[in-house]
This record gives structure tokens, sequence and C-alpha cells, in this order.
């Protein structure tokens, strides 16, 4: 949740709370009210997209977080980060600059560790680079063959006199 929203959200729950505790009356018109007027300003900044979003994402990834790190980040669900990949141009264009940024900065770490510079758990790091970024230890390569047109060489031609 943005930090701009909780103070709000903390009044949401004292107002609800306050409302149960009414010994069995019901709450006014105006308790209602005001729990839909928080409610409504706690949400809004939650899930709704702006464009400053596509410019922080590169540096949100680049110690190797994933989706669900940067969507936490962002007070949002896996799934809206997704929709707004698919929504927002320049968003999708700062996630691919970002997935790149993380799988850079996992590569760096399996590089020091391979080097000895520091400790890692090779199988989780190998686990995880199959996980996040679809490495596999099985290369597959298409080929595809173009039809091939044999042409017959010509005649060889006979040197005339004056080219001998």
């Amino acid at each position: 949740m943005p930090s701009n929203s909780i103070k709000e959200f903390w009044e949401l729950q004292d107002l609800i709370t306050d409302i149960s505790d009414f010994n069995g009356s019901e709450p006014t018109k105006e308790d209602w009210e005001k729990i839909l007027s928080i409610a409504s300003e706690v949400l809004k900044p939650m899930g709704k997209y702006r464009s400053e979003y596509a410019h922080q994402l590169t540096e949100m990834f680049k110690n190797g977080e994933d989706v669900a790190e940067v969507a936490n980040k962002l007070g949002i669900s896996k799934s809206t980060f997704h929709n707004w990949v698919i929504d927002h141009p320049e968003f999708k264009k700062a996630y691919e600059f970002g997935k790149t940024a993380s799988e850079a900065w996992w590569t760096r770490l399996g590089r020091a560790g391979a080097a000895g510079k520091v400790t890692i758990q090779p199988a989780s790091w190998i686990f995880n680079m199959r996980n996040k970024f679809q490495w596999t230890d099985k290369h597959v390569h298409d080929v595809v063959f173009k039809e091939v047109v044999l042409v017959p060489p010509a005649k060889p031609v006979k040197p005339t006199a004056n080219e001998s």
C-alpha cells in the first residue's frame, strides 16, 4: 500500500470498528458515506496507472527483483502489473529493460560465485535462473531450409586465337 494512504487506511479501520461497536444500533447514512469516502481515497492510488511508473521500472528491477516484488513496491497485484504491460506501451518497453536488468544482476551474481568472489548456493542459483529466465541445459535450434535451385554451368567456350 502506498505510504500516503496508510493514515487513511487506519482511519477507515477505526471507523469500521466504531460502527461495529454501536451495540446493535444501525450505522447512519453519514457513517456509511464517511466509510465510502475514506475507502475511495485509500484505494484510489492503488491500481491507477501513472506514466512515471514506466520511468521508475528499470530501476526497480536492478537488484534482481521479479514481477511480484516490483508489483508490491507499486502497491498493485501481479495481474494489474501484466495488464499495464498490455495497455501501456511505454510500461511494456520499460518492463523489457527491467527484465534484462534483473537477469543481468543474477548473471553477475552467478559469475561472482563461480569465481569465488561471493558464496552462493549453485543449485538454488541454477533453479532460479531456469524459473525466472527460462534457462535450460538443452539448446533447441530451429533450422529453416529454403529451396535451393541448382543452375547447370554454362557450356565452356573455347578461347579464340586472339585470347590464347
